[in-house]
């Protein structure tokens, strides 16, 4: 709990900071192979998912696979499903 005069710590600071290399390992997961293609990038805990994927399944997928390791994040999901031909 702060002392009088001192703010409240953000959510933020309570949580670890997003790292690059963490999130780029959430998709290189054998078990998501549908999801290796994905972009991820992130800036003031935020973080954004670009690129395509076959189904609005993997679309979620990915979404939520970054909520579990960054529960308290900004997430932007301009994920695009195209499926395959």
């Amino acid at each position: 709990m702060p002392r009088a005069n001192e703010p409240f710590p953000t959510i933020e600071e309570e949580t670890d900071p997003i790292s690059s290399q963490r999130l780029q390992e959430i998709f290189v997961d054998p078990a998501h192979q549908g999801l290796r293609n994905v972009q991820v990038s992130h800036e003031s805990g935020r973080v954004c998912l670009a690129g395509t994927v076959s189904s609005y399944y993997l679309k979620q997928m990915a979404q939520e696979q970054v909520r579990q390791v960054y529960p308290h994040a900004s997430l932007c999901n301009k994920l695009v499903v195209q499926r395959p031909s």
